[in-house]
C-alpha cells in the first residue's frame, strides 16, 4: 500500500501515537449484535487524564459520544477523563506523560523456558490451563508478583520428580509444590531482577540528582528519567523482598533437614 519512503519508523510512530493517544474503544451495533471497535473521537479526545470517576459510551441512536462523570465540578475546574489504570511505560508511549509515584506502576517480566527444555510441552499445557501463555508478560509492582504469576514460575521451576509424580499439579489448586521449588522460584526472581537492574545506565540516587535540576531538562528527558527511576524503585523493592523470601525458605529447609537427622 505504501512506498518504503512513506512507511518509515517516523510515520509509523506518528500513526501509533495518534491512534493510541486519541482513539476510544467502543461497542457499536452490527448485524447480529455488537462489535468492539477503536475509533477517533474529535473533541472527546481533548480531555486530559485524571484520577477521577468517569466513563464514556457511544450513543448509536444519536450518533454521538456520551461522557459521564461521577463527581462534582465547580465553575472553572478542568473536567478530566480517567484513561484507566496503567503503568508509566504505557502512559508515556500511548499518551506522552508519566505520573510520579503512580500507584498502578509496574515493570513487565516475561517468564518462559526454551522449547528444548525438559517437559516444555507439559509445562506449556499447564500454563494454558491456568490461563497463561509461555510468552506472557507478568506485572511486577511494589507489592510483588501476583500469586497467579508466581504459580507460573513454580510450574517452570518444577523438576523431573515433581513433573513425573504429578506434584506440580498442586498449583492448580492454589498449593505450593515443594520447598525446593520455592527456592527455585525466589532464586529465579532475584537473578532476573539483578539482570534487569544492570541494564539501566544510572542508579536511583543519580536520577534523583538529575531531577533536582528539572528546569535544565527537556520535557522528554524529564519524563524518561522519572520513568526509569520509578521502575528501578520497583525492582529494588522486589529484589529485597525475594532475597528475604529465599533466605527464609533456605533456613526452613535447613531446619527440616536437621530434624530429619535427629
Amino acid at each position: 500500500m505504501f512506498s518504503q519512503s512513506t512507511y518509515s519508523l517516523k510515520e509509523y510512530s506518528w500513526a501509533y501515537c495518534t491512534i493510541f493517544g486519541r482513539a476510544f474503544d467502543i461497542d457499536v451495533p452490527v448485524a447480529g449484535g455488537r462489535q468492539r471497535m477503536r475509533v477517533m473521537g474529535p473533541v472527546a479526545d481533548m480531555f486530559n487524564h485524571g484520577n477521577v470517576k468517569s466513563s464514556y459510551q457511544f450513543n448509536a441512536l444519536k450518533n454521538q459520544f456520551d461522557l459521564f462523570t461521577q463527581q462534582s465540578y465547580a465553575a472553572g475546574d478542568e473536567v478530566m477523563l480517567n484513561y484507566d489504570p496503567k503503568n508509566n511505560a504505557d502512559y508515556l508511549v500511548q499518551y506522552g506523560f508519566v505520573i510520579e509515584g503512580n500507584p498502578n506502576d509496574y515493570v513487565g517480566m516475561i517468564a518462559s523456558i526454551g522449547a528444548d527444555a525438559p517437559f516444555y510441552t507439559e509445562k506449556n499445557r499447564m500454563l494454558n490451563k491456568m490461563g497463561f501463555k509461555m510468552e506472557d508478560s507478568h506485572k511486577l509492582s511494589m507489592e510483588g508478583l501476583s500469586n497467579k504469576s508466581l504459580d507460573c514460575i513454580r510450574v517452570l521451576c518444577a523438576d523431573e520428580d515433581e513433573m513425573e509424580s504429578g506434584t506440580v499439579k498442586k498449583v492448580l489448586k492454589g498449593g505450593k509444590i515443594s520447598d525446593t521449588n520455592e527456592q527455585c522460584v525466589f532464586r529465579t526472581m532475584v537473578t532476573a531482577i539483578d539482570a534487569m537492574l544492570a541494564k539501566y545506565p544510572t542508579k536511583v540516587f543519580e536520577d534523583d540528582a538529575i531531577l533536582k535540576h528539572q528546569e535544565t531538562l527537556s520535557d522528554n528527558r524529564k519524563k524518561a528519567v522519572i520513568l526509569r527511576r520509578d521502575e528501578k524503585r520497583i525492582l529494588i523493592m522486589n529484589l529485597s523482598r525475594y532475597q528475604r523470601l529465599l533466605s527464609k525458605t533456605k533456613k526452613k529447609k535447613l531446619w527440616e533437614d536437621d530434624d530429619d537427622e535427629l
